[in-house]
């Protein structure tokens, strides 16, 4: 993997369903060459998947993140067993044990349960909740017809379909399926990304805890993060709860480059304290999502 391949990577993961010749306009390589990295990179197992997700299905839903140290010796059985609850719909091992769960939640009154299973299966003494404030998604609820939902079950777990086949299979005209998926990205109902595992490759994913300093706004540290660091930043999260703290994911080919970046932000003087991970496995899970887009699309 080489740079052209981190661009990809950066790009997919905005909008997994951008297309070959797009990719190919920004990068100034064939369409081919384009054509047969992304191939490569399925292939060998590093993008498992390129999904599709409604961002927000009822009116008080959330979605939190629970990360800390678990103290289990059977950590992967832990998980696939947290898997099976229908409220995990990622969670990611990093070589220290430290675990990072990201769960969609119906409403609030359910951060009690959640934060007591995950703690309880994984042993985790110390940790932290995070509620994910809405840096990305349409705070208002999805408003979809049945259609709608039956375009997005269809390209739950393959976003890259050709809208040919979904129509197809919807007994609907193609033109209807892209009229239809447009609206929805439009107004910011659904958003594509991929699924990975970056270690199958030679690339590192490292999650880094930031604590900022205080007097410093959360606006000028993402100001700052997408400027000075937008060749290896992923993306970052912030929390409603957490005004002085960003959840950052990073990306590089080597451990050198990662370090590189840790130095760089404590040289920086904004943050007071600087965690890192890094990530040496993903679990991807359905979840109550999945179900409710199934009943709302009339699949049994």
């Amino acid at each position: 993997m080489d740079e052209v391949d981190i661009v990809i990577f950066k790009e997919l993961w905005k909008n997994s369903r951008i297309t070959i010749r797009e990719l190919s306009d920004k990068l100034g390589i064939s369409v081919n060459s384009v054509h047969k990295r992304i191939n490569n990179l399925v292939e060998v197992g590093i993008i498992e998947c390129f999904f599709l997700r409604p961002n927000k299905l009822y009116p008080a839903s959330l979605w939190v993140l629970l990360f800390g140290k678990s103290n289990s010796s059977e950590l992967e059985n832990k998980i696939l067993k947290l898997g099976k609850k229908g409220n995990i719909f990622k969670a990611v091992q990093c070589l220290d044990n430290c675990v990072l769960i990201f769960g969609p939640l119906k409403d609030i009154s359910e951060i009690n349960n959640f934060t007591e299973d995950v703690v309880r299966e994984l042993i985790m003494e110390d940790y932290i909740l995070g509620i994910q404030a809405n840096n990305e998604n349409n705070e208002d609820t999805v408003s979809f017809s049945k259609l709608d939902y039956q375009i997005c079950h269809s390209l739950a777990k393959n976003s890259r379909r050709p809208l040919l086949d979904v129509a197809n299979e919807l007994g609907v005209t193609p033109k209807t399926v892209k009229r239809r998926l447009t609206k929805m990205e439009k107004d910011g109902s659904v958003h594509t990304k991929f699924r990975w595992q970056p270690a199958l490759g030679d690339m590192i994913l490292s999650y880094m805890y930031l604590t900022i300093k205080p007097g410093i706004s959360r606006q000028e540290i993402t100001a700052y993060l997408s400027n000075d660091f937008n060749t290896h930043l992923l993306q970052y999260i912030e929390f409603s709860n957490l005004p002085n703290f960003l959840l950052t994911a990073f990306c590089g080919r080597t451990f050198g480059e990662i370090s590189d970046i840790q130095q760089r932000l404590n040289e920086s003087g904004k943050f007071k304290e600087i965690t890192v991970n890094v990530q040496y496995k993903a679990y991807h899970f359905d979840t109550w999502m999945d179900d409710h887009i199934r009943n709302k699309a009339g699949i049994k």
